[in-house]
């Protein structure tokens, strides 16, 4: 598995947990539609920087955590707090 497959993987299970649709993600993160969340997750394209901060922001997770630069995904899934805000559930928003 490629370094942009994993992030694409980590990026699909904290949208899926989360119970987030593409759509709404890619609303959250200001790009033009879910194609290009869907590439994000399947691995054929990186998100830009401002992207990635965005997706922490919802996710509550570290830009890190994305990039697959720290922790694992289920040590970060009910305990931890982004320094960046953000939100634990949809229906917390």
């Amino acid at each position: 598995m490629t370094a942009q497959e994993r992030i694409g993987l980590r990026l699909m299970r904290k949208r899926v947990d989360l119970g987030y649709t593409q759509q709404e993600v890619a609303g959250f993160v200001g790009v033009r539609d879910a194609t290009t969340i869907m590439n994000w997750e399947c691995g054929t394209k990186d998100p830009a920087t401002r992207y990635l901060i965005r997706l922490a922001r919802l996710y509550c997770v570290t830009p890190d955590w994305i990039l697959n630069f720290s922790g694992e995904a289920d040590e970060y899934d009910d305990q931890f707090v982004s320094p960046y805000g953000g939100f634990r559930r949809k229906e917390d928003l």
